[in-house]
């Protein structure tokens, strides 16, 4: 299969058919994103977004290691701390 035609009259080879052909390809690249795009966001849309949220919000319990807030004298500065 030749990619390019020759025109008989100069014997230059004619791009058109090279340029139709990868303006077309682009279009097809271009549709099947397209289809692509619209099947993840309205079709799965919900499902994904549920398993999105359940991934990103996990909660979990720390006991932090610490105690009463003080100065460099040991004195307390804070009334409102938690003791473990």
């Amino acid at each position: 299969m030749k990619l390019y035609h020759t025109n008989k009259s100069n014997s230059k080879p004619n791009y058109k058919f090279r340029y139709n052909l990868t303006i077309t390809a682009i279009y097809l690249v271009g549709v099947i994103l397209l289809i692509q795009l619209f099947n993840l966001q309205i079709i799965h849309g919900a499902e994904y977004r549920e398993t999105s949220n359940t991934r990103l919000t996990r909660e979990s319990t720390l006991k932090a290691a610490r105690g009463a807030i003080t100065d460099r004298s040991r004195n307390q500065n804070c009334r409102y701390y938690y003791k473990l």
